[in-house]
């Protein structure tokens, strides 16, 4: 009885080539919902690009940097870095950097409109020096890196995104 409530997991098959070499098209894999998430772990992701209330395809992407963690120039391909991956009550100054580097994120997963008039930042219509966010984030990228489609294009995803985590490659 005891294994009936301990295994919680499908099998997925892979759709693309983003994830070659671990991951190759057609190839099938055994997910587990639910655990602690670690750097590399190779993670089922709610698809970032959905923008509508249907029903979203969830990707295959690599957990390449943790709430807290910062990401390089080099990592980030210029695009999102360097930055700080927020996690749940972590406070940014809201210069016009970091204005830049955060905004996607505070409008898109945390509701608040977010706008830099005459130099300064103002929250959901007021004048902010700050910004605390509410989530916890994870940085994911492709094992092939020629895709990027991954966090240095979309920048950071909530980590409640992560649907789930491979654990057996078959």
């Amino acid at each position: 009885l005891a294994a009936w409530h301990y295994v919680h997991g499908r099998i997925y098959e892979g759709g693309g080539d983003s994830m070659s070499p671990a991951l190759v098209r057609g190839q099938k894999v055994w997910v587990e919902y639910g655990g602690t998430l670690r750097h590399n772990d190779i993670v089922l992701i709610a698809n970032p690009f959905e923008t509508s209330n249907a029903h979203s395809v969830p990707v295959f992407k690599r957990c390449l940097c943790m709430p807290g963690d910062s990401v390089t120039r080099l990592q980030a391909m210029h695009i999102y870095g360097p930055a700080v991956v927020p996690s749940s009550g972590m406070t940014v100054s809201l210069d016009y950097a970091n204005y830049m580097k955060y905004k996607d994120l505070a409008m898109k997963y945390e509701d608040a409109v977010m706008e830099w008039r005459d130099s300064i930042c103002t929250v959901n219509g007021n004048a902010a020096r700050s910004y605390t966010f509410r989530r916890d984030y994870v940085f994911v990228i492709n094992d092939n890196r020629a895709d990027h489609s991954d966090s240095r294009t979309f920048g950071p995803v909530p980590k409640d995104c992560v649907v789930a985590k491979i654990k057996l490659v078959f």
